[in-house]
């Protein structure tokens, strides 16, 4: 088998043991692409080699801080290896940092920048054709200097990030002549803080991932004119900002979307800004990322399936709920995401127009569901209710007083002590099939199944027939009282029994059912 010389080398040095500086000699002896070997082959010359910066990655970044670029002839070195050597392609990250915020500083920084500017700026035209990755974050100071770098074919690019490093506003658009129309690879773009063009880009028509974001104004958007070939895109738009800055319309008319995904402080307003242009039914997959959300009505009834939902405490902060809601198609399920305030202990989508009536699949955790059922809401076509227990224990969570096993074995007698509105705990659902009580954490031994017979009850299921009624299905709970069994069995049609899961699981991923979370 064929070996490499700095695999030798480095062979040879580890068996030999020789002193670091020996090593490190010989390290910076080896051509470019037998260094990048060595480095990758060995922890240890990795790190002597990092140590020295010598040039062990064929990432190259660098910065413009007062007119000297550090790295700049080291660059060119590389350029120059990779293209006598016919080497892998590069990536290159180019970005600014200037502290000084008021104008007559910035001016000054600018100034000094400017030389270190003229030298770059050549080399990355020089470096076109052999790049896979560009990121350039520059003020708009350098625009039209980077520009002019910038109509040069790329046939290798394939990402390409652009984002001022100073927006006071949105920067100019995009050059409609980038790299001269000829990028044939480039698949994802990203702006930050850049106007988009109202003219088209020839350099972006094999794109298919598209992501654009804005701090302070959400300038007009047409991307159908900026990706007039593109027939499938997923695309992304982000404001962090004022809401009130965003535009009346997003153009997006005539765009075969394959996803789309919306993130502001208020979804809403992006939302009706959206679908002003576009029927958001007709793309396979939206996803919403928000911090507070107005459910629309229009997002339902332009979209009137059935529903599956998931609603849990968020883990990160206490106070908020993530939602996950699936309209059901029979070809695709599109997946809306989001995060609400949990405000006195109320669940917002609760309130969804005909949600009694379209919800078929419920999980959420034993923590909200006092607040689920208080809302005496019936769910007619409600089939199945998951649940997610915490090893703390079901009963801490129902807020229930059962009486005691003692004096009541059957279900006439311990119904009878219920009160008809369960302390007014109830929710009907009149087609419910199963329901699965699902340790997440670890297994509970000692569940009380008094207070799932008044969870049954608040759910309507003692006024059905006792066939008709839902099975329980118990995913790593078990009761530590003997009568439990006995009591549960005549309140539910039959018990399922299953080891514990946990969280993770495959049980825990519903057979897949969320597999399309972004």
């Amino acid at each position: 088998m064929a070996v490499t010389r700095s695999r030798a080398v480095a062979f040879r040095i580890q068996k030999l043991a020789l002193p670091e500086e020996l090593t490190l000699a010989i390290l910076k002896c080896l051509p470019l692409d037998e260094l990048w070997t060595a480095a990758h082959v060995s922890r240890r010359f990795y790190a002597l080699a990092l140590d020295a910066g010598l040039r062990i990655h064929r990432d190259i970044a660098w910065t413009i801080d007062s007119g000297h670029v550090s790295e700049l002839n080291e660059f060119k070195d590389v350029l120059e290896h990779v293209k006598q050597k016919g080497m892998p392609p590069l990536s290159l990250d180019l970005w600014t940092y200037f502290p000084g915020e008021d104008s007559i500083h910035r001016a000054s920084i600018y100034e000094n920048a400017s030389s270190g500017a003229d030298d770059i700026l050549p080399v990355i035209t020089a470096a076109l054709p052999f790049l896979v990755h560009l990121s350039i974050k520059l003020p708009d100071h350098f625009r039209a200097h980077l520009d002019a770098a910038l109509c040069h074919p790329a046939p290798l690019l394939r990402t390409l990030h652009f984002e001022c490093s100073m927006p006071d506003e949105p920067s100019p658009p995009l050059p409609c002549n980038l790299f001269a129309g000829l990028a044939p690879q480039l698949r994802r773009v990203s702006c930050t803080d850049i106007i988009l063009s109202d003219l088209s880009v020839t350099a972006f028509q094999a794109v298919d991932h598209a992501y654009f974001s804005y701090k302070n104004r959400f300038p007009a958007v047409h991307i159908r004119l900026l990706f007039p070939r593109v027939t499938s895109l997923h695309l992304r738009l982000s404001m962090v900002g004022n809401a009130a800055s965003l535009p009346e319309c997003f153009d997006l008319r005539g765009l075969a979307l394959h996803s789309l995904t919306i993130q502001g402080r208020d979804y809403s307003l992006l939302q009706e800004s959206v679908q002003r242009s576009i029927d958001l039914s007709t793309i396979p997959a939206v996803r919403a990322i928000s911090g507070t959300i107005t459910w629309s009505e229009s997002l339902w009834t332009k979209d009137p399936a059935m529903i599956s939902m998931r609603i849990s405490v968020d883990p990160e902060h206490r106070g908020d709920l993530s939602v996950m809601v699936i309209p059901e198609h029979r070809r695709w399920r599109r997946l809306y995401r989001v995060v609400l305030g949990f405000v006195n202990g109320a669940i917002p989508v609760t309130g969804l127009p005909s949600l009694s009536t379209r919800l078929t699949y419920l999980r959420l955790d034993a923590a909200l569901l006092r607040a689920f059922l208080t809302l005496a809401i019936p769910y007619s076509e409600l089939r199945n209710l998951h649940i997610d227990v915490q090893s703390t224990g079901l009963g801490d969570y129902l807020a229930l007083k059962p009486p005691d096993y003692d004096l009541y074995r059957d279900v006439q007698s311990f119904e009878s002590e219920i009160p008809h509105d369960a302390g007014g705990i109830r929710s009907p659902c009149s087609a419910l099939e199963e329901i699965t009580l699902f340790a997440l954490d670890a297994p509970i031994s000692d569940a009380d199944s008094r207070r799932v017979a008044f969870l049954l009850r608040a759910l309507g299921q003692f006024e059905r027939a006792k066939n008709e009624r839902a099975a329980l299905a118990l995913v790593g709970i078990r009761f530590a009282e003997p009568a439990a069994r006995a009591l549960l069995s005549q309140t539910v049609s039959r018990i399922l029994t299953y080891a514990f899961a946990g969280r993770g699981s495959r049980e825990d991923h519903d057979k897949g059912l969320w597999d399309h979370a972004f």
